[in-house]
């Protein structure tokens, strides 16, 4: 299946960050750049704006990373969702997640566990999803815990790695 695409389920449609507009793409790099979000990234240095561009650029050809904006429907900008090193062969891909820091959106973790579970079961029909987080990000933990992921190991560093098989 090809990740250059959109994709429309239920409640939420999901735009691929290469067909966002210039008022999305910016709308996207401040949440990134945001602390409260950009605390739980490796990277935590601002993105600038031909950095953001440059890395959207290279989405176009990329078949093993996809990045999409996820709208509650009609058009809530709820969040973001990424499958990283996707393997068809071994049927599995690392995800993320970051929801929209700007407003409040009641289940918001949820939504976007939907989508991307719907996204990577459904659309690419993967049987695995992992995942690596912050131990003190206890709010994520609860989160995946809540949609059945499995601590593999814990690691002898603040990250601990977790995963979903269907």
């Amino acid at each position: 299946m090809k990740l250059l695409q959109n994709f429309d389920f239920e409640r939420t449609y999901l735009r691929h960050f290469c067909f966002l507009n210039a008022a999305e793409k910016e709308m996207v790099r401040n949440w990134r750049n945001d602390e409260r979000i950009s605390k739980w990234f490796l990277k935590r240095k601002k993105i600038s704006q031909e950095e953001h561009q440059a890395f959207i650029n290279n989405l176009r050809s990329d078949d093993k990373n996809g990045y999409w904006l996820v709208f509650l429907k009609p058009d809530t900008p709820a969040g973001v969702i990424y499958l990283n090193k996707i393997d068809m062969k071994n049927s599995e891909a690392h995800l993320g997640i970051y929801a929209n820091p700007e407003i409040h959106i009641s289940g918001a973790g949820d939504i976007l566990m939907e989508s991307i579970f719907k996204l990577t079961f459904d659309m690419l029909q993967l049987g695995k999803l992992r995942l690596t987080v912050f131990k003190d990000n206890v709010r994520a933990i609860r989160l995946y815990e809540k949609w059945k992921f499995i601590t593999d190991h814990p690691e002898h560093t603040p990250l601990i790695s977790m995963s979903f098989t269907k």
